[in-house]
C-alpha cells in the first residue's frame, strides 16, 4: 500500500481553504498573481495525487496536473515567453507533470531541466501564464534570481516601467546559474565585499542586563 507524502496531504487541505475563503473570486479581479509549485498547482483545474485521488484547484489558469514518473529535481535554465525577460533561473524539486490547456500560454520552454514534463503537443514548457496571472516551478527564490520577471509582475500591478536598478553582483550570479552543467549543483556564492560577522567567545558575550550606556 503507497502511503500519502505530505504533499499529497497538504493540497486537499489548502485547495478547500482557498475554496471555502472565496480567494478565487479575490484573485480574479486582484492585481498579478504569481504562484510558485503547489501553489501553481492549486491555481489550475485539478490535481491527482500518486493514489489517484483528484483535487479541485481554483481555475485560475487551465491547467491539470498528475503524478509524473519520477521527481524532477536540480537546476532549470528557460527562455521566457515575456518580451524583454530573457532566460529564467530557478530550482526545482517537484513530482507534478502539467499539462497547459488552449486558454494559457507556458511561461518560458526549458532548455534545461524538467519544468512541466511532456505536454500533450510534445514540445516543452514551464509553468504559465494568462493575464495578470503566473504559475510557475522555479524556486531560488525566482524574482530575486530573475529581476526582469519581478519588473514584469510590477509593471503589471502598478502600470509603471521600473527603472533599471544597479545591482553589480547580479549579472556573475545570473551567468553562474545559466552556466551549470546539466545535473550539477551551484557552489557557494558571496557578494563580493561581504564581510562574516565575528563570532564572540562565551566570555566576551553580554547579557543585555550587563551593558552599560554611555561612552
Amino acid at each position: 500500500m503507497r502511503s500519502r507524502s505530505c504533499e499529497d496531504a497538504a493540497l486537499p487541505v489548502a485547495a478547500r481553504w482557498l475554496l471555502r475563503h472565496r480567494l478565487r473570486e479575490a484573485l480574479a479581479c486582484a492585481p498579478p498573481v504569481l504562484a510558485v509549485c503547489a501553489g501553481f498547482q492549486l491555481l489550475g483545474g485539478t490535481i491527482t495525487d500518486q493514489a489517484g485521488r483528484i483535487v479541485q484547484g481554483l481555475e485560475l489558469l487551465d491547467v491539470e496536473t498528475v503524478p509524473g514518473p519520477r521527481r524532477a529535481v536540480g537546476e532549470v535554465v528557460a527562455s521566457a515567453t515575456i518580451a524583454a525577460t530573457g532566460e529564467l533561473t530557478g530550482f526545482e524539486n517537484h513530482r507534478g507533470q502539467t499539462t497547459l490547456g488552449p486558454g494559457v500560454r507556458p511561461l518560458a520552454v526549458p532548455t534545461r531541466g524538467t519544468g512541466n514534463g511532456t505536454s500533450q503537443d510534445g514540445r516543452p514548457s514551464e509553468g504559465a501564464r494568462c493575464g495578470p496571472v503566473v504559475g510557475t516551478y522555479l524556486h531560488g527564490p525566482v524574482l530575486a534570481r530573475n529581476p526582469a520577471l519581478a519588473d514584469h509582475l510590477l509593471r503589471l500591478a502598478t502600470g509603471l516601467d521600473q527603472p533599471t536598478l544597479e545591482l553589480p553582483d547580479q549579472e556573475p550570479l545570473r551567468r553562474a546559474y545559466l552556466d551549470l552543467p546539466t545535473g550539477a549543483r551551484p557552489a557557494r556564492w558571496r557578494p563580493a565585499g561581504l564581510i562574516r560577522a565575528p563570532t564572540l567567545s562565551p566570555q566576551r558575550r553580554q547579557s543585555p542586563g550587563d551593558q552599560r550606556s554611555g561612552t
